[in-house]
């Protein structure tokens, strides 16, 4: 049986962080988060990504617009493309202040 490579779903594992409120909101500081996507479409955009994350910590949802997110290090804006793959690294950064 052949199966369409559009449809077929693949599971990958992003290492995802959470740093200063965002932390304290998610209760850890980072969590090995499994995320089942079709394997043709790897992609998401930055606004998909936070909406995803957000979704599985509805904790953040007060902080979620004014925050960062970075994927591989580099940071992404909403409208970004990004491309996930399997250990990737994506960090969700709040504004912070010190002094």
């Amino acid at each position: 049986m052949d199966v369409d490579a559009s449809t077929e779903q693949s599971q990958i594992f992003v290492k995802l962080l959470f740093f200063a409120s965002a932390r304290e909101l998610a209760h850890c500081s980072s969590v090995r988060l499994p995320i089942s996507i079709q394997a043709a479409h790897r992609k998401l955009t930055g606004g998909e990504l936070k909406a995803f994350i957000v979704e599985r910590f509805p904790r953040l949802t007060s902080i979620a617009e004014s925050c960062l997110l970075a994927v591989a290090l580099n940071y992404v804006d909403t409208d970004d493309s990004v491309e996930l793959y399997d250990g990737v690294e994506v960090a969700l950064i709040p504004p912070i202040s010190g002094g």
